[in-house]
Order: structure tokens, then sequence, then C-alpha cells
């Protein structure tokens, strides 16, 4: 089954440009959709037209759906949030771990829950929550302390991105948020 996403800032009589998304693709639906509201790049999300073949907890296909809807605009939407919500909880884990999934998967969906109700205080809250939980797990042991991933938080700077851009006030600071990207800092400096 394949479903498509437009870009993200593409021009309205470009809208036709969409992006095919492979059932099996989710995890790496999910990395293409937070590294395009970050760099937003029309080349990252054209790339996204990948296949892969692993199985994830459930919430993620929750998670992508609810994203799709998002940008297709459709009226599902709700019904996708409230999944993803429902089961993106320890409990549900069954291919990561309770603690990945609570304090790094959970959150950016919060956020974008506080997003969609126009939730400013909300929605400032779940991202200072985002950050804390963040590094929190990415600074629990030693091992994790060296893994790239850490350095910043991009599920929970993807939201940001979106909701600033749509004129929401990002009100937190934290260096797992990096200013340059949030701030449209590089805007016309890369070729993308």
């Amino acid at each position: 089954m394949t479903a498509i996403v437009p870009r993200q800032d593409c021009p309205k009589d470009d809208m036709a440009a969409v992006i095919p998304v492979m059932e099996g693709s989710v995890s790496y639906s999910l990395e293409k959709f937070e590294t395009s509201h970050n760099s937003r790049s029309g080349a990252v999300m054209r790339s996204l037209n990948v296949a892969f073949g692993g199985r994830l907890d459930e919430y993620a296909y929750a998670w992508v759906e609810t994203l799709q809807s998002f940008w297709l605009r459709r009226d599902d939407l709700r019904t996708h949030l409230v999944r993803a919500v429902n089961l993106c909880v320890p409990e549900q884990a069954r291919t990561l771990d309770g603690d990945e999934v609570a304090k790094l998967c959970r959150p950016p969906i919060m956020m974008l829950y506080r997003y969609l109700r126009g939730d400013v205080t909300g929605f400032n809250e779940s991202l200072a929550d985002a950050l804390r939980q963040h590094k929190e797990y990415w600074t629990a042991d030693e091992d994790r302390k060296l893994i790239i991933h850490g350095v910043v938080a991009i599920g929970p700077l993807a939201i940001a991105c979106l909701a600033k851009a749509n004129g929401l006030p990002v009100e937190v600071e934290s260096g797992y948020l990096p200013e340059a990207l949030l701030d449209f800092a590089w805007r016309g400096e890369v070729d993308a």
C-alpha cells in the first residue's frame, strides 16, 4: 500500500509533487519527516521514496498516518492522533524499550497535539518536557552519552519548527534545539 505526503513549503502549483511512503518504511518515514522539517529541504522530502523492511511498534504506524493526515488535511487526523497517543506508551512497546518510547517517541506526538489545539502554553510546556526527557534518555549512562543521536532532539525540533513556521511562539531554549534551525537562520544559504 502506498500513501502520499506532500512536501512542506512547496509552491501551491507544485503541490502535485508528492512522496510515496511504502507501508514498510515507517521508521524511515518518521526520520525523513523530522529531517525535512528541520532542514526544510524539498530534496530531503523527495528522497523519502525508499522501502524499508522492518517491523515497528504499532504506535509508529499510527504516528505516520497522523502526519500524513495532517499534511493532506484529511478529516481522519484526530482519529490517527488519538490512536498514536494511546499506543505510544511503554506498556505497548514490543520493539523499542519502554524508556525510549516514553522519553523519545511520545513527546513529539504530545507536542503536535498541543500545536493542533493552538495551545501556546501547553505547547511550550510539552516542548520543555520533551527536551528534559531527551536529555534524561541520552545521558542515562556513559554509552548513550557517546551516541550522536542524542546531540539534537530531532523529533521535538521538527514539531517546534512546524509550530514556529505557522505562527505559534516557541518560548523554550535549549542546546538540544539549535536556534539557527528553529529560526530559519540558514535559509537562502543552502541550495536544497
